[in-house]
Formats: structure tokens, sequence, C-alpha cells
């Protein structure tokens, strides 16, 4: 399945001192949005002219404020992954089906952090931040958007016959693996989805910690597997 191909246009206008730019953006060929249509939007800039004198029709004196990222929706990450060259159309949707699939991330009806438009954004979970945490803290190159798209690059020069699957795969595991002996080594062996709280067990007066699952968090007694008490945080009083 062929990438969708837009054409873009970036249109600098010089007024006096100041120079206003215009960015407009079409689809002009569909590709893999024809199985998926995606809501992708498309701004149209009208013909113009090098050295073109224009006339101001209207003038805007806006003030912003920093703020943070966009959240993502399906249609803006898929967007990215395809800027950055990670996966391919055929493997977009799995992509967002694994991430979710493991808790990393939920989708929720709300509204993004700088939009007023309600949507449905992703939304990463406890259990993603400590999983991104810790690759990025340990493995960065693997998690660095040139690796995979590099990665992706060798995989279609194995597809086309230009490359060997065994000596690209070697070329990636063989350093990793060495890089997982190391960090099994050094990374202290501790749950990083635990927490302690100051509350007792009722039932055995241990400690009582916050664990996070894939279902969310809960609480849990310090002495499993001993002491089996759990509970539910809504339940907390």
């Amino acid at each position: 399945m062929k990438e969708a191909i837009f054409d873009q246009i970036e249109v600098k206008i010089s007024a006096a001192k100041y120079i206003f730019k215009a960015t407009g953006k079409t689809l002009d060929f569909d590709g893999f949005l024809k199985v998926y249509p995606l809501k992708i939007a498309q701004i149209t800039i009208p013909s113009l002219n090098i050295s073109e004198i224009l006339a101001l029709l209207k003038l805007d004196q806006i003030q912003h404020f920093t703020k943070p990222p966009y959240r993502y929706t399906q249609a803006t990450l898929v967007k990215v992954l395809e800027e950055k060259g990670i996966g391919r159309p055929s493997t977009y949707v799995p992509i967002i089906s694994i991430i979710m699939e493991r808790g990393y991330v939920i989708m929720q009806r709300g509204y993004s952090e700088r939009s007023e438009k309600k949507g449905t954004y992703f939304y990463p979970t406890d259990i993603g931040k400590i999983v991104n945490d810790m690759l990025v803290a340990h493995f960065p190159a693997i998690v660095d958007f040139g690796f995979t798209a590099n990665l992706e690059q060798d995989l279609d020069e194995v597809a086309h016959g230009n490359k060997k699957y065994v000596e690209v795969l070697k070329a990636f595991y063989l350093p990793f693996e060495q890089q997982i002996k190391q960090k099994t080594k050094e990374v202290p062996k501790k749950d990083m989805s635990k927490f302690e709280i100051k509350e007792k067990c009722p039932k055995c007066g241990g400690k009582l910690v916050m664990r996070l699952s894939k279902f969310g968090q809960f609480l849990g007694c310090q002495n499993y597997p001993k002491c089996k008490h759990t509970q539910s945080l809504k339940n907390k009083k």
C-alpha cells in the first residue's frame, strides 16, 4: 500500500520590515488514505506570482502565549509517523493498536491543552510514562526517530532484494543483545511500578504500596505473596 502524497507550499509576504508566512497543503495522491479515510486538514493557497503586489484587506493584532504541544489524534499521530519515516502505511494501524492494547495510552473524548475544540485524543497512562522514561534513559538509540527510520529503510531494501535480511538483523541485534546484558547488570532491580504510601495493610499490618498494572492503579500489600490483600483506589477513603 503506497503512502499518501501531499503538495506543500510556503508563501512569504514582505511588508516594510516584517515578513508574513502562509503555508498551504493539498492532497495530490490519496494512497493508503483511500482505505483508511483519516481526516487530514488541507489548506489551499491562491495562485500568486513572485513580486506580485498584494492588497491588504484586513489586519488582526493577536497576542499569543506559549502553549504545550497538541495531543495526538489518530490522524495527527499517523501524520507524524509518516513525516518521521517510522512504519509504513500497512503498519500504522497495528502500531496504534499495540500501544493501546499494552496500556501505554488510552483514547478519551475531551479537549486538548491547545485547542478549544472537543475531540478524541491520546493520553499516556502511568505505565506508558514509566516505559517511556526507562527506554529514553537506558536505550536512547533504540527509541531515536532516526534509528527507526533507517531500520525501516533497511527492511525495504531487504524486500527489494538489495540487502540480505540476516545481515540487517545481525547489525541490529548483536549490539542490542550486548546492551541488554549490560543494562541487566547496571539497572537496579527495583519495581518501578511500585510506590509506598503511609497506610497499613488491614490484614497483616504491613505497608500498603500503590502498584501499576495494565488495568490501572491499585493498592496492594508490600508483603505479597505472603499477604495477597489488594484494594481499588476508587474505594480508598
